[in-house]
């Protein structure tokens, strides 16, 4: 878990970089969703409540998306030296995100 919370801290600056130079509708909304996924699980305390739930529920479904289209995009720009790249740049993140989630 403290790996995957160092790693967000790590890509927060290239995500951003990352999303304004992407013309490719479906890259764009993988970058969104692993974002949103990054910002909402920096927000979890761990605290048992209800509002803690919600919120894990929510980066859960962000979490879930993103590796899906990761899988998806991976496969789709093979042969696209750009996109891989960018797509490289977050395969440890998606790798920590359990299937379960």
């Amino acid at each position: 878990m403290k790996r995957f919370f160092c790693l967000l801290i790590l890509l927060l600056p290239l995500s951003a970089f990352a999303s304004s130079n992407v013309k490719n509708k479906d890259v764009q909304r993988f970058i969104k969703n692993i974002e949103t996924c990054q910002h909402l699980a920096g927000e979890v305390s761990g605290e048992p409540t209800a509002e803690q739930h919600a919120l894990i529920t929510k980066a859960n479904r962000y979490c879930s998306r993103a590796k899906k289209q990761y899988r998806v995009l991976a496969k789709k720009y093979k042969m696209d030296d750009p996109v891989k790249k960018l797509l490289f740049n977050y395969e440890d993140l998606i790798n920590d995100i359990s299937d379960g989630r």
